[in-house]
């Protein structure tokens, strides 16, 4: 039986979670689609055909636009290189965004003249509200030049496959693949699998799915838990023609009675590499070892009890009753042995004592590394406890601030009943004292807040970053399926809910709410703060938005190397000048900012 995997084509790099050198993948791999194609659309060649199409288009034509046919040879070479500066990470916090700005630009010339029914950028590729099945399948029985462009790649690849496993979600693009790859092998077997995000998981809408005829007439299984067991299990038994139904923890479609089967839950022990990406860099472009993993494998949060979290829910494995750090620390040592010195603990929160064990460990050891991980705010750290996760490596720990105002907090059941705004600034001092840089994510948006409250929020961020070594990030509060909040939403406040779709087409884990806030405002409001208070030196008419900015610095693992290190912003000032609207206006392409005078 012939096995492939599908990687869709989503944002550069996959969301910048896997920077590569194109140039070393196999172009006939379909596991390889998202590298392919974006290797494709930075191809000389097909940038100058789009320059041409733009250079001739009666359309009228942006800032950006001018600016690139200033001088077209100087925006080709440089969005040749960009794709690769970025990989190799060792830039500043400015560099990645001017490289980024360049990309987006880009994109947007991309959506404007060539992918014209599709908003396309860098973060996730093709813009489509995947959250209804029904629309994804309208959308792929056009057609349209997208997937003409994906035609003309998938024609130079393997495809002749008796399984195919999709990894990841489903969206217009895969399905549209799907279908085609059904075309090639009418009998192929498709299952779903790795939904690679911990704000996702088809676990937690397994009710609305077992009603989507749609979906299951293209997708055969969805495996609900990740596990290697269960994906090991379901192609054995399809290679043997066996039955599903003694499977754990899957959903399959069972062909005699056309019916929507969900077996058994089971939960299971993952392995340690069960839960670790890694992130293999390529050598040739001097890229950082840096390796994605969880420091327990089989761990929830421990504190399991904000009301907007949906986290937890998605896991399905069994939880180990003690903490088990010592064979954890045989397979980090293998991977230091190979040189990754950069550990990016993807934990949802591991306690202050089992961070101190591993501090422990790698000083006792003397195992020189790098590391960032999530926690609690802990009163019980104290300044010497600091002091030794920085010895030990520790450059960047994230704490869940979430909000400023206690009315709020109390509200996300978020702390307990105890606590006091205090010790979050008691430890930020301390960590940031330990040259440790402190993170914390935040929320704007949750029912009952006020614009009195957000202001308490803003507030007290901008005070700790001034204060200290720490910086932020502002989320808008989202209706997650399995949280508490949409399970009691009556108690919130929320007077409306809106699926955006039939429920048995819906495929997706976020439901509308009534806001009290327009989702624009809030977007417009945080994105202006977070600019003010941590990148001042953006323009305001970056299309990279600052929210964006970080999200990006997050994902490709960048601001762990900024804790660790100083990088100088080396690109030399590039500025070009033209006539719009009898305006002079000089563009710099080393800091995307914009100047006009009369002409």
């Amino acid at each position: 039986m012939k096995v492939l995997e599908l990687n869709s084509i989503t944002g550069i790099f996959n969301e910048f979670y896997s920077p590569i050198d194109f140039s070393l993948i196999d172009r006939r791999d379909l596991k390889n689609l998202n590298h392919i194609f974006w290797m494709e659309i930075l191809d000389i060649e097909f940038i100058v055909k789009v320059l041409e199409i733009m250079k001739n288009s009666n359309v009228e034509k942006s800032i950006w636009e001018y600016a690139i046919l200033s001088d077209e040879k100087y925006f080709i070479e440089r969005l040749q290189n960009t794709y690769k500066i970025i990989a190799q990470q060792a830039i500043t916090a400015n560099r990645f965004f001017s490289e980024l700005e360049v990309l987006e630009i880009y994109c947007k010339v991309l959506s404007k003249y060539y992918f014209k029914n599709y908003n396309f950028n860098i973060q996730d590729g093709f813009q489509f509200p995947n959250y209804s099945i029904k629309k994804i399948d309208e959308e792929a029985n056009k057609s349209t030049i997208v997937f003409d462009f994906v035609n003309n790649m998938i024609d130079k690849m393997d495809c002749v496959c008796d399984f195919l496993w999709i990894n990841g979600t489903v969206n217009f693009i895969n399905y549209y693949i799907i279908k085609r790859i059904k075309e090639i092998n009418p009998n192929c077997f498709i299952g779903l699998r790795y939904h690679n995000s911990e704000y996702f998981s088809y676990s937690k809408i397994k009710n609305y799915l077992k009603n989507n005829n749609l979906l299951f007439n293209v997708i055969d299984c969805i495996v609900l838990d990740d596990n290697l067991d269960t994906t090991d299990k379901v192609e054995n038994f399809i290679k043997r023609n066996l039955n599903l139904s003694s499977i754990e923890n899957i959903m399959y479609l069972d062909k005699n009675t056309n019916e929507i089967i969900e077996t058994n839950t089971l939960k299971k022990k993952f392995s340690f590499f069960e839960m670790t990406r890694y992130r293999f860099f390529n050598e040739i472009i001097n890229t950082e070892k840096i390796v994605n993993l969880r420091l327990l494998p089989n761990k929830q949060c421990y504190w399991k009890k904000c009301t907007f979290c949906g986290i937890n829910k998605k896991y399905l494995f069994c939880e180990d009753t003690t903490y088990d750090l010592e064979t954890n620390f045989i397979y980090i040592k293998e991977m230091i042995n190979k040189g990754y010195k950069y550990f990016w603990f993807e934990d949802e929160a591991i306690p202050s004592d089992i961070m101190i064990k591993f501090a422990d460990f790698l000083l006792v050891n003397e195992i020189e590394i790098f590391w960032q991980i999530r926690s609690r705010f802990d009163i019980n750290l104290n300044k010497a406890d600091c002091d030794k996760l920085f010895l030990s490596g520790l450059r960047e720990i994230r704490f869940g601030f979430e909000s400023g105002s206690n009315l709020i907090l109390k509200k996300m059941n978020k702390y307990e009943s105890s606590f006091d705004y205090n010790n979050i600034e008691a430890l930020i001092k301390k960590f940031s004292q330990a040259k440790i840089h402190v993170h914390v994510p935040t929320i704007v948006g949750f029912p009952f807040e006020t614009m009195v409250e957000r202001k308490e929020t803003y507030e007290r961020l901008q005070y700790l970053n001034k204060q200290y070594n720490m910086t932020f990030n502002i989320n808008i509060f989202l209706l997650d399926v399995a949280s508490d909040v949409f399970k009691n939403f009556d108690k919130y406040n929320i007077k409306l809910i809106n699926f955006r779709a039939n429920p048995f087409d819906f495929i997706d884990n976020f439901v509308n709410y009534e806001l009290e806030e327009s989702y624009n405002n809030l977007d417009k409001e945080r994105n202006e703060f977070m600019r003010d208070i941590l990148y001042p030196w953006m323009p305001k008419t970056a299309l990279i938005k600052p929210v964006i900015l970080y999200r990006l610095s997050e994902t490709i693992r960048n601001t762990l190397l900024w804790s660790n290190k100083e990088y100088d912003f080396i690109l030399p000032s590039k500025q070009v000048t033209f006539i719009l609207n009898n305006h002079k206006y000089i563009y710099d392409w080393k800091t995307h900012k914009i100047f006009i005078s009369e002409n």
